[in-house]
C-alpha cells in the first residue's frame, strides 16, 4: 500500500494556534494482516 499511520505530537500556541514544535513519535506501514495475530489480540508491540 501506499500509505503509513503516523503518531504525532504537537507543541501548540493558544493565542495565535501556530504550531510551535512537531514531534513524530512512531509510523506503521498500513499492511493487511496476514494472520488473526496480527490483529492486535496478543498486543506484542505494547507487551515488548
Amino acid at each position: 500500500m501506499d500509505y503509513e499511520l503516523r503518531v504525532v505530537v504537537e507543541k501548540v500556541s493558544v493565542s495565535s494556534q501556530a504550531v510551535v514544535k512537531r514531534d513524530t513519535l512512531k509510523v506503521y506501514d498500513v499492511k493487511a494482516p496476514e494472520s488473526i495475530l496480527e490483529l492486535g489480540l496478543r498486543h506484542e508491540e505494547q507487551i515488548s
